[in-house]
């Protein structure tokens, strides 16, 4: 690698950081309008910029998880609530110095399979 690669390399890197701070790290995905005119501008593929962008915008998920260490205690709980065709149950926590792990099950009948989704799905377990 040349020494102008590297700083070009080293640009993209300060120009990443400068576009996370802007966004107050909420990045969006640019309109696909942009995109075309980008990638006729800079001679890219717009199918490689949308997944440039798509990464961008899940920088979490590359984050390193944080190893529990240092286990303090079992905490047994064994609460559960049924919701539609679901069953949720909360086994146990266990805690450490640094997160708590938390099992976690739900079970369903096996003729409906539920899809996989993302997002967050709330059901709240009473005592």
């Amino acid at each position: 690698m040349t020494n102008e690669f590297i700083k070009l390399t080293n640009k993209l890197c300060e120009m990443l950081k400068l576009r996370k701070q802007l966004s107050n790290n909420n990045p969006g995905f640019p309109p696909f309008e942009y995109i075309s005119k980008w990638a006729e501008t800079f001679e890219l593929y717009e199918d490689f910029l949308k997944i440039v962008f798509g990464t961008l915008r899940s920088e979490e998920h590359y984050k390193p998880m944080v190893g529990p260490s240092d286990f303090r205690k079992h905490v047994p709980v064994l609460m559960s609530v049924e919701e539609g065709n679901f069953f949720y149950t909360l086994n146990s926590i266990r805690q450490y110095s640094n997160a708590s792990v938390v099992t976690f099950n739900i079970d369903w009948d096996e003729v409906e399979v539920p899809s996989i989704q993302n997002g967050e799905e709330n059901v709240e377990m009473l005592a």
